[in-house]
């Protein structure tokens, strides 16, 4: 017997078997393994865009997000701020003329020169080899390494267009 459902069946016009009849129904184990399986991360939707505050950016998540599926969409908390790193593909002077001016030229070159380590790195990361923070913290240790700066100078090229 379910003392907490005898107690309202006495304080109530309710009988104790009705209130034990809609307990068992709505509160089965099996309904509320169902429940939860609609409400945890076991559905078919499968989003589109990840989204999170500033704490969320770092010099990799736009490329690597542009390379394995879903756009990377940070809320910017300081949109002046990040019109200071809007940058552009070709020559900065061109947008002299422009209301919002680049902040510098993207290295497109440095990306294309790089690719076959890219290539390597995003098929590391895509089989599981390696994980998106170990990959940061080993790009972070070595400054002057190219394939690093290759996938930064993306990372700026995608930004770019996203803000």
């Amino acid at each position: 017997m379910n003392h907490g459902t005898w107690r309202m069946s006495r304080t109530s016009d309710i009988p104790y078997h009705v209130l034990e009849t809609a307990y068992q129904q709505y509160l089965r184990l099996a309904t509320l393994q169902a429940a939860n399986d609609r409400i945890s991360n076991t559905s078919d939707i499968v989003p589109t865009a990840i989204t999170g505050d500033m704490h969320s950016l770092n010099k990799l998540n736009f490329a690597i997000l542009q390379w394995f599926g879903p756009r990377y969409e940070p809320r910017f908390t300081d949109l002046d701020k990040q019109l200071g790193e809007i940058y552009c593909a070709g020559d900065p002077a061109r947008y002299a003329h422009c209301l919002i001016k680049p902040a510098g030229q993207i290295d497109l070159k440095s990306v294309a020169d790089e690719k076959a380590n890219i290539d390597r790195i995003v098929a590391t990361l895509g089989l599981k080899e390696m994980t998106q923070g170990t990959l940061v913290r080993k790009l972070c240790t070595y400054d002057a390494d190219p394939t690093r700066r290759a996938i930064f100078e993306f990372d700026r090229l995608v930004r770019s267009a996203y803000t």
